[in-house]
Order: C-alpha cells, then structure tokens, then sequence
C-alpha cells in the first residue's frame, strides 16, 4: 500500500504517486491509474531504544514539558 499525504493545489486536492510504484506498475504519463482511498489516521511509534528511554524518564520529561508550556 502507498500512503501519501492530500495536499491543496488551487481549488484541488493532489495525492502525488511516488516515482517508484509508477516504475513498479510499468506507467506513463497519460495512463489512468485506479486507487482505492481511505482515510488514515497516522500515529508515530517509538523504536524500542526511544520507548525504553521514555518509560525511564516519564516523570522527568512530562515536568520538562510542562514547564516548557509554562514559559
């Protein structure tokens, strides 16, 4: 699956088709190409090393951020 991110251009929404699956499906400019569309709601994921850094340090990052909000 691609994912790609809906943009404005004038009064249009443009979903780009990345330059490698035009050369996967063998495409040209001018070819129709079908999609199927569904809303995603994307959230980051910490690798293994971040999370475990984020389950150490929990207390003192949230205080950080908040002071951060604070100022």
């Amino acid at each position: 699956m691609v994912t790609q991110q809906l943009r404005k251009v004038g009064n249009s929404y443009v979903i780009t088709v990345p330059k490698a699956e035009v050369e996967r499906l063998g495409a040209k400019e001018g070819d129709f190409i079908a999609s199927d569309h569904t809303l995603l709601e994307m959230k980051p994921v910490l690798n293994a090393e971040l999370q475990a850094f984020n389950d150490r340090n929990r207390e003192t990052l949230t205080l950080m951020m908040k002071y951060l909000k604070d100022k």
